[in-house]
């Protein structure tokens, strides 16, 4: 279970937790976060979970649920096809473990903005530009979304996966090799 505290449009704050299964079914989006049955599956599923007594408290001070579906892109499909290019989760749809969702979709728009920019001086043509936004972005999000997968797999472990995960954690903490991770998809890759 994810937690979180995010300010809206109209100044308030909401408290949000969104709940990742490995469950093969996708949910389907919640897109105008309506509470309806979602306050109780959530409670059930933090329960099924194995979740900690405090986090079972919090769904009754939220006001606001959604489910959404985990998804993952092939990182050897190519990016461009004739004029067309993707860019951000169209791209590389990131598990929300590392949070770097956005962060990469800006660093993919400032890159192709940038190789766009470049067509006459170091780009012959669009097809150039868009090849070289893809081989420069490619690398990065595809090792930043396997690191968010992995931490996603560790982080939703239950019953005796839970005790592995705190001990990998800890093991991982200690040897600054967590920071490196969490940290290597805020350091701009364009």
């Amino acid at each position: 279970a994810l937690t979180a505290t995010y300010g809206g449009m109209d100044g308030k704050r909401y408290d949000q937790i969104i709940l990742v299964t490995d469950e093969p079914e996708a949910q389907p989006e919640n897109v105008d976060y309506e509470e309806g049955s979602r306050r109780a599956n959530l409670i059930s599923g933090l329960e099924h979970g194995g979740m900690p007594e405090e986090l079972l408290l919090m769904p009754e001070q939220c006001q606001r649920f959604f489910e959404v579906g985990v998804y993952f892109h092939n990182p050897l499909v190519p990016w461009a096809k004739g004029n067309a290019v993707l860019a951000g989760d169209a791209a590389h749809a990131m598990p929300p473990f590392l949070g770097q969702g956005a962060n990469q979709a800006v660093q993919d728009a400032f890159c192709l903005a940038e190789n766009l920019s470049a067509i006459g001086s170091t780009h012959t043509n669009l097809q150039a530009a868009l090849k070289a936004y893809e081989l420069k972005r490619k690398p990065p999000t595809t090792r930043i979304m396997l690191n968010s997968w992995l931490i996603g797999k560790l982080e939703t472990q239950a019953g005796p996966g839970a005790l592995f995960r705190d001990g990998v954690f800890s093991v991982l903490g200690q040897l600054g090799v967590a920071n490196k991770v969490f940290l290597d998809g805020a350091v701009p890759k364009v």
